[in-house]
Protein backbone atom coordinates (compact mmCIF):
# COMPACT_ATOMS: atom_id res chain seq x y z
CA UNK A 1 0.00 0.00 0.00
CA UNK A 2 1.37 3.40 -1.00
CA UNK A 3 0.04 6.75 0.20
CA UNK A 4 0.52 10.28 -1.08
CA UNK A 5 -0.92 13.51 0.27
CA UNK A 6 -1.94 16.28 -2.13
CA UNK A 7 -1.24 19.96 -1.38
CA UNK A 8 -4.94 20.36 -0.51
CA UNK A 9 -4.63 17.67 2.14
CA UNK A 10 -6.34 14.79 0.34
CA UNK A 11 -4.75 11.37 0.72
CA UNK A 12 -4.32 9.28 -2.43
CA UNK A 13 -3.24 5.68 -2.02
CA UNK A 14 -2.93 2.51 -4.03
CA UNK A 15 -4.08 -0.74 -2.48
CA UNK A 16 -5.01 -4.28 -3.42
CA UNK A 17 -8.63 -4.85 -4.40
CA UNK A 18 -8.88 -7.67 -1.86
CA UNK A 19 -8.48 -5.11 0.92
CA UNK A 20 -12.01 -3.90 0.17
CA UNK A 21 -14.53 -5.62 2.44
CA UNK A 22 -18.08 -6.42 1.37
CA UNK A 23 -21.01 -4.77 3.13
CA UNK A 24 -23.01 -7.62 4.66
CA UNK A 25 -25.94 -5.25 5.15
CA UNK A 26 -26.17 -4.13 1.52
CA UNK A 27 -29.86 -3.68 0.72
CA UNK A 28 -29.34 -4.48 -2.97
CA UNK A 29 -29.32 -8.24 -3.52
CA UNK A 30 -28.55 -7.77 -7.22
CA UNK A 31 -29.91 -9.86 -10.07
CA UNK A 32 -28.52 -12.62 -12.26
CA UNK A 33 -28.96 -10.54 -15.42
CA UNK A 34 -27.50 -7.46 -13.78
CA UNK A 35 -24.42 -9.40 -12.73
CA UNK A 36 -23.99 -10.71 -16.29
CA UNK A 37 -24.28 -7.23 -17.78
CA UNK A 38 -21.84 -5.82 -15.22
CA UNK A 39 -19.33 -8.57 -16.00
CA UNK A 40 -19.73 -7.76 -19.71
CA UNK A 41 -19.15 -4.04 -19.05
CA UNK A 42 -16.04 -4.58 -16.93
CA UNK A 43 -14.55 -7.05 -19.41
CA UNK A 44 -15.37 -4.89 -22.44
CA UNK A 45 -14.64 -1.37 -21.22
CA UNK A 46 -12.63 -1.87 -18.04
CA UNK A 47 -13.41 -0.04 -14.78
CA UNK A 48 -14.40 3.64 -14.95
CA UNK A 49 -16.98 4.37 -12.28
CA UNK A 50 -15.59 4.38 -8.74
CA UNK A 51 -17.00 2.91 -5.53
CA UNK A 52 -17.53 4.44 -2.09
CA UNK A 53 -15.73 3.03 0.96
CA UNK A 54 -16.10 3.79 4.65
CA UNK A 55 -13.03 4.57 6.73
CA UNK A 56 -12.43 0.85 7.30
CA UNK A 57 -12.43 0.07 3.55
CA UNK A 58 -15.89 -1.52 3.62
CA UNK A 59 -17.90 -0.83 0.45
CA UNK A 60 -20.81 1.55 1.14
CA UNK A 61 -21.70 1.77 -2.56
CA UNK A 62 -20.42 -0.45 -5.34
CA UNK A 63 -20.33 -3.90 -3.73
CA UNK A 64 -21.36 -5.54 -7.00
CA UNK A 65 -18.83 -3.43 -8.94
CA UNK A 66 -15.98 -4.60 -6.72
CA UNK A 67 -16.94 -8.23 -7.23
CA UNK A 68 -17.27 -7.78 -11.00
CA UNK A 69 -13.88 -6.04 -11.09
CA UNK A 70 -12.33 -9.02 -9.29
CA UNK A 71 -13.96 -11.34 -11.83
CA UNK A 72 -12.48 -9.22 -14.63
CA UNK A 73 -8.99 -9.58 -13.17
CA UNK A 74 -8.59 -6.10 -11.70
CA UNK A 75 -5.97 -6.19 -8.94
CA UNK A 76 -5.33 -2.61 -7.85
CA UNK A 77 -7.50 0.21 -6.53
CA UNK A 78 -6.68 3.94 -6.38
CA UNK A 79 -8.30 5.40 -3.26
CA UNK A 80 -8.89 9.12 -2.70
CA UNK A 81 -9.56 9.84 0.96
CA UNK A 82 -11.98 12.74 1.58
CA UNK A 83 -14.46 14.05 4.14
CA UNK A 84 -17.25 14.31 1.59
CA UNK A 85 -16.32 17.82 0.52
CA UNK A 86 -15.01 16.98 -2.96
CA UNK A 87 -16.32 15.01 -5.93
CA UNK A 88 -13.94 12.25 -7.00
CA UNK A 89 -13.93 11.57 -10.77
CA UNK A 90 -12.14 9.06 -12.96
CA UNK A 91 -10.88 10.48 -16.27
CA UNK A 92 -10.61 7.88 -19.02
CA UNK A 93 -7.78 8.97 -21.32
CA UNK A 94 -8.80 6.38 -23.90
CA UNK A 95 -12.40 7.62 -24.38
CA UNK A 96 -13.86 10.72 -26.06
CA UNK A 97 -17.63 11.26 -26.29
CA UNK A 98 -17.16 13.97 -28.96
CA UNK A 99 -15.07 11.77 -31.25
CA UNK A 100 -17.35 10.23 -33.94
CA UNK A 101 -14.91 7.34 -34.28
CA UNK A 102 -15.01 6.53 -30.56
CA UNK A 103 -18.07 4.33 -30.19
CA UNK A 104 -16.85 2.82 -26.92
CA UNK A 105 -17.39 6.04 -24.96
CA UNK A 106 -21.13 6.14 -25.73
CA UNK A 107 -21.46 2.37 -25.41
CA UNK A 108 -19.90 2.50 -21.96
CA UNK A 109 -22.19 5.37 -20.90
CA UNK A 110 -25.27 3.33 -21.81
CA UNK A 111 -23.85 0.14 -20.30
CA UNK A 112 -23.26 1.94 -17.00
CA UNK A 113 -26.85 3.18 -16.76
CA UNK A 114 -28.32 -0.09 -17.99
CA UNK A 115 -26.35 -2.09 -15.44
CA UNK A 116 -27.68 0.06 -12.58
CA UNK A 117 -31.20 -0.48 -13.89
CA UNK A 118 -30.94 -4.26 -14.25
CA UNK A 119 -28.94 -5.08 -11.13
CA UNK A 120 -31.30 -3.63 -8.52
CA UNK A 121 -33.28 -5.96 -6.28
CA UNK A 122 -34.10 -4.62 -2.82
CA UNK A 123 -33.72 -6.87 0.21
CA UNK A 124 -37.02 -6.23 2.02
CA UNK A 125 -35.84 -7.74 5.29
CA UNK A 126 -32.70 -5.62 5.48
CA UNK A 127 -34.64 -2.52 4.44
CA UNK A 128 -37.15 -2.96 7.27
CA UNK A 129 -34.33 -3.75 9.71
CA UNK A 130 -32.45 -0.59 8.73
CA UNK A 131 -35.52 1.55 9.44
CA UNK A 132 -36.06 -0.17 12.78
CA UNK A 133 -32.46 0.68 13.66
CA UNK A 134 -33.07 4.35 12.91
CA UNK A 135 -32.22 4.79 9.22
CA UNK A 136 -34.24 7.59 7.59
CA UNK A 137 -35.36 6.75 4.04
CA UNK A 138 -38.23 9.28 3.98
CA UNK A 139 -36.74 11.27 1.10
CA UNK A 140 -35.88 8.13 -0.87
CA UNK A 141 -39.25 6.37 -0.54
CA UNK A 142 -42.81 7.54 -0.09
CA UNK A 143 -44.67 5.65 2.62
CA UNK A 144 -46.63 3.55 0.14
CA UNK A 145 -43.48 2.74 -1.87
CA UNK A 146 -41.64 1.52 1.20
CA UNK A 147 -44.68 -0.43 2.35
CA UNK A 148 -44.82 -2.25 -0.98
CA UNK A 149 -41.06 -2.86 -0.85
CA UNK A 150 -41.26 -4.52 2.56
CA UNK A 151 -44.50 -6.36 1.79
CA UNK A 152 -46.40 -4.46 4.48
CA UNK A 153 -48.70 -2.54 2.16
CA UNK A 154 -51.74 -4.01 3.92
CA UNK A 155 -51.34 -1.67 6.91
CA UNK A 156 -50.76 1.31 4.61
CA UNK A 157 -54.43 1.22 3.70
CA UNK A 158 -55.69 0.75 7.27
CA UNK A 159 -58.00 3.33 8.84
CA UNK A 160 -57.21 4.88 12.19
CA UNK A 161 -59.68 2.49 13.83
CA UNK A 162 -57.86 -0.51 12.40
CA UNK A 163 -60.51 -1.36 9.82
CA UNK A 164 -59.01 -2.09 6.43
CA UNK A 165 -60.24 -0.14 3.42
CA UNK A 166 -61.33 -1.83 0.24
CA UNK A 167 -58.35 -1.19 -2.01
CA UNK A 168 -60.10 -1.68 -5.34
CA UNK A 169 -63.15 0.47 -4.62
CA UNK A 170 -64.60 2.51 -7.47
CA UNK A 171 -63.96 6.25 -7.41
CA UNK A 172 -67.26 8.07 -8.19
CA UNK A 173 -67.14 10.42 -11.13
CA UNK A 174 -68.39 13.99 -10.90
CA UNK A 175 -71.14 14.90 -13.32
CA UNK A 176 -70.16 17.55 -15.86
CA UNK A 177 -72.05 20.76 -15.27
CA UNK A 178 -73.02 23.28 -18.00
CA UNK A 179 -70.61 26.22 -18.39
CA UNK A 180 -68.35 24.90 -15.66
CA UNK A 181 -64.83 26.24 -15.44
CA UNK A 182 -61.87 25.84 -13.11
CA UNK A 183 -59.66 28.65 -11.93
CA UNK A 184 -56.66 26.53 -11.07
CA UNK A 185 -53.67 24.94 -12.74
CA UNK A 186 -52.78 21.27 -12.30
CA UNK A 187 -49.17 20.22 -12.85
CA UNK A 188 -48.41 16.55 -13.47
CA UNK A 189 -45.03 15.06 -12.62
CA UNK A 190 -44.05 11.80 -14.27
CA UNK A 191 -41.42 10.82 -11.74
CA UNK A 192 -41.12 10.98 -7.96
CA UNK A 193 -37.75 12.71 -8.39
CA UNK A 194 -39.33 15.66 -10.21
CA UNK A 195 -42.12 15.79 -7.61
CA UNK A 196 -39.57 15.83 -4.78
CA UNK A 197 -37.64 18.65 -6.48
CA UNK A 198 -40.86 20.62 -6.86
CA UNK A 199 -41.61 20.13 -3.16
CA UNK A 200 -38.16 21.47 -2.29
CA UNK A 201 -38.72 24.61 -4.39
CA UNK A 202 -42.18 25.22 -2.93
CA UNK A 203 -40.89 24.66 0.60
CA UNK A 204 -38.05 27.16 0.11
CA UNK A 205 -40.59 29.67 -1.16
CA UNK A 206 -42.70 29.15 1.96
CA UNK A 207 -45.67 27.84 -0.01
CA UNK A 208 -45.83 24.45 1.71
CA UNK A 209 -44.78 23.14 5.09
CA UNK A 210 -41.92 20.80 5.95
CA UNK A 211 -42.67 17.12 5.47
CA UNK A 212 -45.62 17.44 3.09
CA UNK A 213 -46.13 13.94 1.68
CA UNK A 214 -48.51 11.01 1.61
CA UNK A 215 -49.09 9.71 5.12
CA UNK A 216 -49.33 6.08 6.14
CA UNK A 217 -52.96 6.46 7.07
CA UNK A 218 -54.16 8.48 4.11
CA UNK A 219 -54.87 6.89 0.76
CA UNK A 220 -55.24 9.23 -2.17
CA UNK A 221 -56.23 8.57 -5.76
CA UNK A 222 -54.12 11.54 -6.84
CA UNK A 223 -51.73 13.89 -5.11
CA UNK A 224 -52.74 17.54 -5.14
CA UNK A 225 -51.68 20.73 -3.39
CA UNK A 226 -53.52 24.04 -3.74
CA UNK A 227 -51.54 27.24 -3.17
CA UNK A 228 -52.37 30.90 -3.46
CA UNK A 229 -52.13 32.05 -7.07
CA UNK A 230 -50.68 35.42 -6.06
CA UNK A 231 -47.93 33.70 -4.11
CA UNK A 232 -47.10 31.51 -7.10
CA UNK A 233 -46.95 34.56 -9.39
CA UNK A 234 -44.60 36.29 -6.99
CA UNK A 235 -42.39 33.21 -6.94
CA UNK A 236 -42.30 32.84 -10.72
CA UNK A 237 -41.68 36.54 -11.41
CA UNK A 238 -39.19 37.02 -8.60
CA UNK A 239 -41.31 39.59 -6.75
CA UNK A 240 -40.77 39.61 -2.99
CA UNK A 241 -43.77 39.18 -0.75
Amino acid sequence: MTKKQTPAGYVVEEMDIDEIAEDGGNLNMGTVRGAAVMDFSLNTFGPARGVALDKKNKAMAGNKTVQAARNAGVKKVIVVETDGDVLVATRRRDMDLDDPADKRAREYSVADNRTNELDLAWDARLAAQAVEEGADFSVLFYDDEFARLTGEDDWYFDDEDGQEDVVDDVVPEMAIQPFEHYDYLMVMFRSTLDWSRALDVLKEAGLIKQGFTVSRKTRKVGLCRVIEGAALLDLLTGIDQ
